[in-house]
């Protein structure tokens, strides 16, 4: 089996980014948090600058949710899969 290769960089997204995209797509911190799993205490920490550099992944679920159909296929994702107790 070949090696894992090469571990990818990224400029990371500022807190500024960050809160426009979200604004753009029309979600709240605990929207986001609820759809995407996201600590909502660490989503503020990386708006703030607080904590600096989320992962590339949070980036790319962002992007994702532009495409459209895609927000509201993870909403009804998220409806489907929650636990409520």
């Amino acid at each position: 089996m070949p090696g894992h290769g090469k571990r990818y960089k990224f400029t990371p997204l500022t807190g500024a980014q960050i809160s426009e995209e979200l604004r753009a797509l029309g979600l709240s911190v605990t929207e986001v948090s609820r759809l995407a799993g996201v600590n909502p205490d660490r989503l503020v920490k990386w708006i703030s600058g607080e904590e600096p550099n989320p992962p590339q992944l949070f980036a790319s679920w962002l992007a994702a949710m532009a495409v459209p159909g895609a927000l509201e296929a993870a909403r009804h994702r998220a409806d489907h899969l929650r636990i409520n107790e």
